[in-house]
């Protein structure tokens, strides 16, 4: 059972009206008039200081972006780079739900929603994030649904994605609720993991007194048995990828928060993904470290090794190349930069559905589909039906490749992307890349401890606690389901392969299972650790005396990936100090 939860969710939204448009403006005066919106026009704002406050509860505001700017510290609306924003912040008039939409814009728009605790005007630095997204429901425009609180002001802004510009439609639609509705201020981000790690999400809510029921879904499906703001998998499988979800309900009311996008990196690289557009898999393409003078000698990353993703949710793009004379369908793109000279072997073997395979290069910069140049291409194995497409060709040291697999007639499913390239030399023994970290956690938290190798593979993993090795752990990733006290140890891992080992650092775990303090009269701090619930928010308050006075609100924050709120306080002025930490 998790505490009951006191939401306050909001969403941004943006757009911008032409300066020369008055006579749209009347049409929308007339237009929101008949839809009970406010009784004057609403207008954009290029700059996010400008943002107009309206209210009403059906508004629609229609603008361009054409000629809108980015400014310093805007926050990217669902993560992904726009380049010409709209503001404008609505106030909302009661508890409830909103509803925010872009359809009917004339361009792939990016939406997002925030709020801001800070007490006068707030920057776009003090923004958090409560709802965004990109595509929604195999369309470009975006959509939207959270929680509103009565007086709360939300800060909305629309984009256009990798700098598209048009015409903007928003539609704001809102229902009161005798409820207060969820606010969700955090979530964890798309990344890739190797298959057998656990996988630990966390969607971060703010506690409300009404109880609040949270359902956590996987493309649209239910997962049972996941109904905290925390899902962990021990052990991911391709049955695991996709878009993941987290719905909130109250009453009749609910609304999902932002999707994250989990896929598998076989090389351990969890920021490296493929995508559905081009231009987000030019940003987290596969480039090897070698190459950016982070190590050297004997790293192969980008050598051997699969991408693995779920291709279900994909929004077909007609301007597509097209693939072997055929339109790839729901296609994702996976940018590779070449570690060597060499010849790069590539297959789609292991997917679940009839493959589409080639392989670009382009010219620099990157600003179309008309800058790519086809190297390869096969069509599911030149038509054999076998769900596998295979090609070769030859890479330059440092070049750029895009590769692209879609779906024969359509089809989507869990797609491999299996990549070898012949080198010499393409041998090396194992390079720690990134070292296990010290971890301090909760007890019962679920928590792990991951590291990074490169080598030739295969590779072998043994973990070993202080001076034992562990039966039968033996993936690169240890995980503790439920940690105690007695997990309490420092943990190190050996790895080995056909030329060589390596040992990694040493990572201390340190289990909790009631609040922990520490005094440093050399600094005159007192630092203390309160195990929590991941995914909650909790308020922190300070004392100086349980005699007189009355506890005071020093801090909401949200508990660390092991499960603790740490509160570091200055004992300079005081002699003693009493502090709890409890839901808001």
């Amino acid at each position: 059972m998790h505490p009951a939860l006191d939401y306050r969710h909001c969403e941004r939204y943006g757009a911008n009206v032409t300066k020369n448009a008055q006579s749209v403006l009347w049409g929308l005066l007339f237009c929101l008039c008949l839809l009970g919106g406010t009784s004057r026009a609403q207008v954009f704002s290029d700059l996010f200081a400008g943002s107009q406050v309206i209210s009403g509860t059906n508004i629609i505001v229609l603008g361009s972006n054409t000629n809108a700017t980015i400014e310093a510290h805007e926050p990217k609306p669902a993560g992904k780079v726009g380049g010409h924003s709209l503001w404008i912040a609505w106030q909302a008039p009661d508890n409830g739900l909103v509803t925010l939409s872009t359809a009917g814009s004339s361009f792939d728009t990016l939406l997002a929603a925030y709020i801001s605790e800070s007490s006068g005007s707030p920057s776009l630095t003090q923004l958090e994030n409560v709802a965004q997204n990109d595509d929604y429901g195999g369309q470009v425009t975006s959509y939207l649904q959270c929680g509103a609180r009565a007086g709360k002001t939300y800060y909305i802004v629309v984009d256009g994605f990798n700098g598209a510009t048009g015409d903007v439609r928003l539609q704001l639609a809102f229902v009161s609720s005798a409820n207060l509705q969820p606010t969700v201020v955090g979530r964890a981000g798309d990344q890739a993991l190797r298959l057998g790690d656990p996988l630990i999400l966390t969607i971060g809510v703010i506690p409300t007194t009404s109880r609040v029921d949270l359902q956590w879904y996987l493309n649209g499906n239910q997962i049972s048995d996941a109904g905290e703001p925390t899902l962990v998998i021990p052990s991911l499988q391709r049955t695991n990828l996709g878009l993941y979800s987290l719905r909130f309900s109250l009453d009749d009311d609910s609304f999902f928060s932002s999707t994250i996008e989990i896929e598998v990196n076989s090389e351990g690289q969890p920021a490296v993904l493929a995508r559905n557009k081009i231009a987000d898999a030019a940003l987290s393409g596969l480039t090897p470290k070698a190459l950016q003078g982070g190590l050297s000698g004997g790293v192969v990353i980008g050598y051997h090794g699969t991408q693995i993703f779920n291709t279900t949710n994909a929004v077909v793009d007609a301007n597509a190349p097209r693939i072997c004379g055929v339109p790839p369908g729901a296609a994702y793109w996976f940018y590779y930069q070449a570690p060597t000279n060499g010849v790069m072997t590539i297959d789609t073997g292991n997917s679940s559905f009839s493959t589409l395979l080639a392989v670009f290069t382009y010219t620099n910069p990157l600003t179309s589909y008309t800058n790519l140049s086809l190297l390869a291409c096969d069509n599911n194995n030149n038509g054999t039906g076998t769900n596998s497409s295979a090609v070769s060709f030859v890479t330059t040291n440092g070049g750029n490749y895009f590769i692209v697999v879609g779906g024969v007639g359509g089809a989507r499913g869990i797609a491999h992307l299996n990549y070898s390239l012949a080198a010499s030399p393409a041998t090396a023994s194992p390079v720690v890349i990134d070292q296990p970290q010290p971890l301090t956690a909760a007890a019962n938290t679920a928590v792990a401890l991951n590291v990074v190798a490169d080598g030739t593979g295969p590779m072998a993993y043994q973990w070993w606690k202080n001076n034992s090795k562990i039966r039968n752990e033996t993936n690169a990733s240890l995980f503790f389901s439920q940690p105690s006290t007695h997990d309490s140890a420092n943990y190190f891992v050996v790895i080995t392969n056909a030329f060589g080992a390596i040992t990694s650092a040493p990572a201390n775990l340190t289990v909790l299972n009631s609040t922990l303090t520490r005094l440093d009269p050399a600094s005159n701090t007192m630092i203390s650790a309160f195990p929590g619930i991941r995914g909650y928010q909790y308020a922190v308050d300070c004392l100086p005396d349980l005699s007189t006075g009355s506890w005071v609100n020093v801090a909401n924050v949200f508990p660390n990936y092991g499960g603790l709120i740490w509160v570091t306080n200055s004992t300079t002025n005081c002699n003693g100090m009493f502090m709890r930490v409890h839901t808001p």
